[in-house]
Formats: C-alpha cells, structure tokens, sequence
C-alpha cells in the first residue's frame, strides 16, 4: 500500500517476513534504455532492517516510464507531454488534429496512449509543434476532413502563435545577453543566438525560435539581427538595453550560453560554427569567402544537436563544456 505517494511507504518485505515503514530514495542512475545507456531519475523503496529492495507497483511503473521518456529525448521523439500540447495549442480536438495534419482520426490518439511514430512521423510532428506555418499548411491540404467551425478556430490559434511575433523572441534573446554581458560584438552576438538555438534543442527539445538562419561566410546570421547592429561592426554594442523579462527556463539557457560561450571571442565562435554540420552543410559548392544567403534548415539544426546530444551524452551543463573542448 502507497502512503504519502513517492515519500513514505509501507510494504512488505519478504526477507524480513513482515510490513516494514521506509522512505523513497530518488536518485540518477544510468540505465539501458531500451538499446541505449542513459542517465535516469528513479525512484525505489529498501527495507530499513536488511537493505534489500522492495518491489513496489508504482515506483516500477514510474521508473519505466522516466526509461521511455529518456529514450524519446535520446532518439529526438516529443515527449507524452509535448504530444499533449499540440491539440491545446493549436485549440482543436484529439481527432481533427490527428486529421489536420494528414493522419488517420485515431492515430495521434494512439501516440499519446504510447504508440511510436515512425521516423518520418515524428519529424511531421517535431516541425507542427515548432512551426505554426507548416500547420497552417497542413490544415489547408486537409481541410475537407474537418468541419468549418474546426477549421476557423484552429486557424485563429496558428495565426495567433504566429503574431507573437516570432522574430520578437530572438531579438528578447539579443536583448538579455547585451544586458547580461555588457561586452559583446555584433559577431558574437550572432553565434551565442545560434548557440542558443542548439541548447534549447538539446535540453528542451525544441527550437528557442523560428527565424530563418543563413549560412554568411562568418557562419551562422540571423539577417534581421544584423540589421539591428551592423554599424557596430567589429566593435562592442554600446546601446543601452534593459533586462527583458523572460521565463525560468528561457533564462536558464541563455545563461548557460553566456557562460560556456559568451567567455570565447566571436571569431572563436565562429571557428566553432564552421566545423559542425549545419554550417557546412548549407555552403556546401561554394569557395571559402564566397558570400552567400542560403538558409541553415532549422530542420537540419534540431537533427543535428539532437544527434550530437545523443553521440555525446549531454545530460548537463559539463557536458556542453566537454563537446566545447572538442571543437576546441
């Protein structure tokens, strides 16, 4: 029998023979999950009087699902509970979602019961979570499935997320590490930004913003920040900005990229940029200063850290600083 749910059980012992009161140990431990070894959160129950384990139905049920949850992360599949925001997101039902964005009516109701998308599906699904303009896309090629009134409130709720303005967010970013750093130049304004991007996808899963990255021959340039600052050149930003205010976890990895990259130069950074896929990938036939507009895919960028997550095991903040040595 539970008692104080994960705090305070009393089970019985088959070592000892009878009922025993013991606490709940949390604790990290690396685990197979299912084909890979991750670092997970438990939770189990020992016998105060001889220290064996005791088998307790919810704390197996809880470890098992934190073993699924660890493999979703590891092999870049959205999480039960990011599956769970899309219909709210986007204020429509279970079934017309699953219908909106080509499935079958049951289908997306299935993945939130547990089902595994296949690869192709999951990608569907990560780009609908991070894009509102593919959804808006997506209803519009299957518009004949669902009903006016469906289609109206939906579409209201995609152009509401996009009129938040996504490129807002980024320059909210810029803001807080001008504000955090006081010393920053235009250049490594640009790749902290791109930093920021890979950190989200790593530790959230999912992209700080949507804005469209091209591929410069000083790597990775959010057009419309250069804009902003071009006249800076190479010199710091001297313009006074205030500390936005933001979330605990948007600040949580904005200061995790000012601390593990904002110590290094922009040229640095830039170096950085130009060994990893993303970069290389867009510029690919082109001449070494050959200058150039082509967009970094932001598909491209989560598979990218998402893989280099995985291949590095990056589960903390010193694991960003071990892949930072290896561009190094």
């Amino acid at each position: 029998m539970m008692e104080n749910s994960f705090n305070t059980i009393i089970q019985y012992c088959e070592h000892c023979d009878k009922e025993v009161t013991c606490n709940v140990v949390e604790k990290y431990e690396t685990m197979n999950s299912f084909g890979n070894e991750a670092s997970i959160l438990t939770k189990r129950a020992y016998c105060p009087y001889c220290q064996h384990e005791l088998w307790v139905g919810e704390l197996h049920d809880f470890n098992l699902t934190q073993r699924q949850a660890a493999w979703r992360r590891e092999n870049g599949y959205l999480s039960i509970k990011q599956l769970e925001e899309l219909p709210v997101k986007y204020n429509i039902g279970k079934r017309p979602f699953s219908q909106a964005i080509g499935l079958g009516e049951q289908t997306f109701t299935n993945y939130l019961n547990g089902s595994i998308p296949n690869k192709s599906i999951q990608h569907l699904l990560v780009k609908v979570y991070n894009n509102p303009a593919y959804y808006l896309e997506l209803v519009e090629q299957n518009k004949n499935l669902l009903n006016e009134i469906t289609i109206i409130k939906t579409i209201k709720a995609a152009h509401d997320l996009l009129g938040r303005n996504e490129s807002s967010t980024l320059f909210l970013y810029a803001a807080y590490i001008i504000a955090k750093c006081g010393d920053v130049t235009p250049l490594q304004l640009q790749k902290m930004l791109y930093y920021t991007q890979a950190c989200f996808i790593i530790f959230y899963n999912k992209l700080a913003f949507t804005d469209e990255c091209e591929a410069w021959v000083h790597g990775p340039v959010y057009r419309n920040l250069w804009e902003k600052y071009k006249d800076y050149k190479y010199e710091s930003i001297s313009q006074a900005v205030q500390v936005p205010q933001l979330k605990s976890d948007e600040e949580a990895i904005l200061n995790i990229v000012i601390e593990y990259f904002g110590k290094y130069s922009g040229k640095v950074l830039e170096e950085f940029t130009h060994k990893e896929l993303p970069w290389l990938k867009a510029r690919e036939g082109l001449a070494q200063n050959e200058p150039s507009n082509r967009i970094i895919d932001n598909d491209l960028i989560f598979e990218y850290y998402t893989s280099i997550k995985n291949k590095y095991n990056i589960v903390s903040l010193a694991d960003i600083q071990s892949y930072i040595d290896k561009l190094w």
